[in-house]
């Protein structure tokens, strides 16, 4: 079995000259021109169709040709790769695309995309005929051309970096807040960095009889430590993933050092800031990091083993946005229960379910399992037993123990739900067919196909 496998590589770009630095900021506040222009005409047009003009949908190819014109009035404009510009203007196209969406489905935070700052870096995308790769005695260079001329930047790959895969390039900055102080002591070479994000595309041979022939189901939790079980439809293949206690520390230290600065700024006024809550600052910022990064080393062991249980993994298609709003409500109508809502909500955000979904996707396709996302309801008060099942029988869950009435099975509650994930998900019609999960778009397209081939 063949699959179509798409890898990011992403490595530090050494830009060791005044004049390749020069070009590709040039080239990143070009996009950001672009993105901006292109923003401007679509709400010219969206404003015009308002008005009874019939302009029509501002989509992507009206406004590539919009582009045309906008290089001729900028000169400036000319020595920007088009493929970058015109990456730019799909970027803007694809977030008024996603606000319409949302907005249609009645998602009260749905957004406009809104101008970006002159200053601010945007990518800037290269296919791969707008560079080469090359090798020197171990260094490896990127070529790129600035009006007709080359110029080489060094980049710095894994060991076992394959030029021959390599489809595009992103060239990226790290955000540079403007009008923040700049310690005297720091190297100008710190304000220059830059990255280079490498995408891999090839085919790869997969054995899926190599994996075990079972379908798994993975329970996402939020509380008693954000723990997340994993079983086959038996119940045999019993599995508990727990977050590592070092996060729980950190957060304690957070709020000490939170209560601190709250008490420094409450004696003295909300804009004193001395040396010592700056610090208190920096000190809070390096823990927040120190958790991401724990987090993320647990998400990618834990999405690796379970890419390798079994040929079918299942998932549940949580609407992570929807779990964690705020129940604080409006003055008209307010909310109830508002403390333990944000506790729970800063627990489902701290456990990284999305990126967990998204890493299992991911990883499960490269190693030639199917995975499957399917709707949560009553996933966690269906009984599992095979005999209760099929008569879709509910039981009772008290703390973490289900109980049912019809079977008399006292069993743990998330491996209850495991359980129901791995029996339920299991249908042609959940299954990702992919190494990303859908968009809203696609699903909203394959329901309606599936409603078409119900009703003929």
């Amino acid at each position: 079995m063949k699959r179509k496998i798409v890898k990011a590589e992403r490595c530090f770009l050494k830009v060791s000259s005044q004049k390749a630095w020069g070009i590709l900021r040039s080239w990143s506040l070009g996009c950001t021109k672009a993105y901006n222009f292109a923003l401007t005409e679509t709400l010219r047009v969206l404003e015009a169709n308002r008005n009874g003009e019939k302009l029509g949908y501002p989509s992507y190819y009206m406004l590539n040709r919009f582009l045309t014109g906008f290089k001729a009035d900028n000169p400036e404009m000319y020595g920007v790769p088009s493929h970058a510009l015109q990456h730019a203007v799909k970027d803007l196209a694809t977030a008024v695309s996603n606000y319409f969406i949302a907005k249609s489905e009645g998602d009260p935070d749905a957004k406009m995309p809104t101008h970006k700052p002159e200053h601010a870096n945007h990518c800037v995308f290269l296919p791969a005929c707008r560079f080469k790769i090359e090798c020197d005695e171990g260094r490896w260079n990127l070529v790129l051309r600035h009006e007709g001329r080359p110029f080489r930047v060094r980049f710095f790959p894994n060991d076992d970096f394959n030029p021959d895969d390599v489809t595009s390039v992103r060239l990226t900055r790290p955000k540079v807040k403007v009008g923040k102080p700049v310690r005297c002591d720091a190297p100008l070479r710190a304000k220059k960095k830059w990255f280079v994000s490498l995408t891999h595309t090839y085919e790869k041979e997969l054995d899926q009889e190599a994996l075990p022939d079972l379908t798994v189901g993975i329970d996402r939790n939020a509380g008693l430590g954000n723990t997340i079980v994993v079983s086959n439809e038996d119940g045999e293949v019993q599995k508990r993933y727990v977050l590592p206690d070092s996060i729980d520390r950190l957060q304690d230290q957070i709020e000490k050092l939170q209560k601190k600065k709250d008490a420094i700024v409450e004696a003295n006024g909300k804009n004193y800031k001395t040396r010592r809550v700056r610090a208190l600052n920096m000190r809070i910022a390096k823990k927040h990091s120190k958790i991401a990064n724990i987090r993320d080393d647990f998400i990618n062991h834990v999405s690796k083993e379970l890419s390798l249980m079994g040929r079918r993994l299942v998932l549940e298609d949580l609407d992570i946005k929807g779990m964690t709003k705020s129940a604080k409500g409006t003055e008209d109508k307010p909310g109830k229960n508002v403390k333990s809502k944000s506790e729970l909500n800063r627990k489902i955000l701290a456990s990284g379910w999305g990126k967990l979904g998204d890493q299992v996707i991911s990883k499960g396709w490269q190693e030639g399992a199917d995975v499957y996302e399917c709707p949560p309801e009553f996933t966690s008060q269906l009984c599992a037993t095979p005999s209760c099942a099929k008569k879709g029988v509910m039981g009772i869950r008290c703390g973490k123990k289900f109980y049912c009435p019809e079977c008399d099975v006292v069993r743990d509650a998330d491996l209850n739900g495991s359980m129901n994930i791995a029996r339920i998900g299991v249908d042609p019609r959940y299954r990702i067919k992919g190494q990303t999960r859908p968009t809203r778009r696609d699903k909203k397209k394959m329901e309606e196909a599936a409603l078409q081939k119900e009703d003929s």
